[in-house]
């Protein structure tokens, strides 16, 4: 379960519970800007803010709030280098990391933040910001982008600020909701995109197998043009479909979008057949070059299962500024 929204239901049963937020990150470190886990009075937990030793003494700390009752707003530096001479973390990473320990209050947080998770899992324009004083929705607010730690100005000062957009997740449309479109669509529903899952087949059992997609649309491939939309940087097509002559077909409709990740899946000898089609149509070389295909990293994925995991890992590298 997300951290957000378990501590929202744990504040919603009336107990308290303890955030752990990295707030700032610096170098290579197990936990960056905006990781984060909660901590209940039960000694549940959903999260991790990297992990290690460090996690563990932070839980702990966390734990001993919680079971005396005292709980007191903490800002760790957590330095990942052996021999540093203060706020050593017991990981030798070479980078450092700050965490919050924020202890959250039925009576003080619970409404503020069953709105923010709302706010997240609709993916509503706005965020929101967490200063000693609790949590604040911002739904609508326009906030810098990403995530913002603003330090105390002075050592003798607590007047810390954090704040959080909330991006829209990319959308990946899956066409074709076969065995390996189910088994991608399990995959990526754990990556943080929204999923548009595609077939012309309604009696196809995978299909109502497959309660991963955000979406789920029965049409023709032929008007697979209307249903995707105008394409974007935030759009990404998947197409696997259960044969060449539809392949071709999903191709032609998205193939002149502003897409940012385009691939197909399928056999050496089946991409060059069908590019070899196309380019006898007149598509140019450079807009064929556009197309991933055979879809996925280079991993010898023989199953579908295999085969998810090769095309999740593309899209994350695509997402995350690869190629």
């Amino acid at each position: 379960m997300d951290p957000l929204a378990f501590a929202s239901v744990t504040l919603l049963r009336g107990q308290p519970c303890c955030l752990l937020l990295v707030v700032a990150h610096a170098g290579s470190t197990p936990g960056r800007t905006g990781f984060r886990m909660v901590v209940g009075s039960d000694s549940q937990m959903a999260g991790s803010i990297g992990g290690g030793i460090m996690e563990h003494k932070l839980v702990e700390l966390a734990r001993h709030q919680l079971r005396t009752g005292r709980p007191e707003v903490l800002l760790k530096r957590q330095i990942h280098v052996p021999d540093a001479p203060a706020d050593r973390s017991g990981m030798i990473c070479s980078g450092e990391q700050t965490v919050l320990l924020f202890p959250l209050e039925p009576a003080r947080d619970a409404a503020a933040l069953s709105l923010i998770v709302e706010g997240i899992r609709a993916r509503k324009p706005g965020g929101f910001a967490l200063t000693t004083e609790g949590f604040t929705s911002h739904l609508g607010a326009v906030l810098p982008g990403g995530r913002q730690f603003e330090p105390a100005p002075a050592p003798d000062s607590t007047s810390w600020r954090y704040t959080e957009r909330y991006d829209p997740r990319p959308t990946v449309h899956i066409i074709g909701a076969g065995h390996v479109g189910l088994a991608c669509c399990d995959v990526l529903s754990r990556l943080d995109f929204r999923l548009r899952l595609y077939d012309e087949r309604p009696e196809l059992n995978t299909l109502h197998q497959n309660t991963f997609a955000d979406e789920r649309i029965v049409a023709p491939f032929a008007e697979l043009s209307r249903h995707v939309g105008p394409g974007g940087p935030d759009q990404y097509v998947a197409i696997m479909s259960f044969g060449y002559r539809t392949d071709a077909i999903a191709l032609r409709q998205v193939l002149y979008k502003p897409l940012r990740f385009l691939g197909l899946l399928g056999s050496t000898s089946k991409v060059q057949r069908l590019f070899s089609d196309l380019r006898t149509e007149g598509v140019a070389p450079e807009t064929l070059a556009r197309v991933h295909a055979p879809i996925g990293l280079p991993i010898g994925s023989q199953t579908p299962a295999e085969i998810a995991i090769s095309v999740a890992a593309q899209l994350v590298q695509v997402r995350n500024g690869g190629k």
